[in-house]
């Protein structure tokens, strides 16, 4: 009798307990069908980037490093004070604001007449 209680516990120890998966990964087909694509891929980067690093360990070897020299001391010397005539520039200024006054007029003007056609406002809602 207790061997036969303590086989139907052990039993239900079996069945109730879990079973153990392995832990699920999504695969593309493409790995599907090469499985070991993966692995050789980080293989063959890993034995690439090796390879890097010692040309770059060689090339760092040969180099010789910069002597050091003494300092060198620079002075500068600033100009004296100039003096500037801003009445040659005043003439330019003056055109410049004249052409740019004109130019805003116009595009304000074309931009009143699109209102007033297109969109059929007043003049008297787009004159400022």
């Amino acid at each position: 009798m207790k061997r036969l209680f303590a086989s139907a516990v052990a039993a239900s120890f079996l069945v109730i307990a879990p079973p153990v998966y392995e832990p699920v990964q999504a695969q593309t087909l493409f790995e599907k069908l090469f499985p070991k694509a993966a692995e050789r891929r980080r293989k063959r980067r890993a034995a690439e980037r090796a390879r890097r690093q010692a040309e770059r360990r060689r090339a760092l070897g040969r180099v010789k490093a910069p002597k050091v020299e003494k300092p060198k001391y620079y002075t500068y010397k600033p100009r004296g004070v100039v003096k500037v005539n801003f009445a040659k520039l005043d003439g330019a200024f003056k055109k410049h604001a004249s052409l740019a006054t004109v130019a805003f007029d116009q595009a304000r003007s074309r931009r009143a007449d699109t209102l007033i056609n297109e969109y059929g406002l007043s003049f008297d809602s787009v004159a400022d």
